[in-house]
């Protein structure tokens, strides 16, 4: 049987995309991230997942910017650690959701 060549690209390729498909790690837990800010009755979602136990930048509110960390499970607190120290603003909300990539909400 003669092997087309015009099929070679995509066979590489596909190869190629399998080989990174088994190295992914399946089972990654993230963090989607809703921020309420104070005096907004709706949160507005991060645009990127954030890793779990690991701080987070806040969007400047009046020029500051804030932090806040996680659990294993994205429940978020404020960050103790903050290197600007501003204090926490009363209203001021994050909400997170752990969510498996390739899989549905887990929460």
């Amino acid at each position: 049987m003669k092997f087309n060549n015009l099929l070679a690209p995509a066979v590489i390729a596909s190869a190629s995309l399998a080989g990174q498909a088994a190295a992914f790690p399946w089972d990654e837990r993230v963090c989607q991230v809703t921020v309420f800010y104070p005096g907004k009755e709706t949160g507005t979602l991060m645009p990127h997942l954030m890793e779990p136990e690991e701080p987070i930048v806040i969007p400047k509110i009046n020029g500051k910017r804030y932090y806040a960390v996680s659990d294993a499970n994205c429940k978020y607190k404020r960050y103790d650690l903050d290197p600007e120290g501003n204090p926490w603003p009363s209203g001021l909300r994050v909400k997170g959701v752990a969510v498996n990539l390739w899989k549905e909400k887990l929460d």
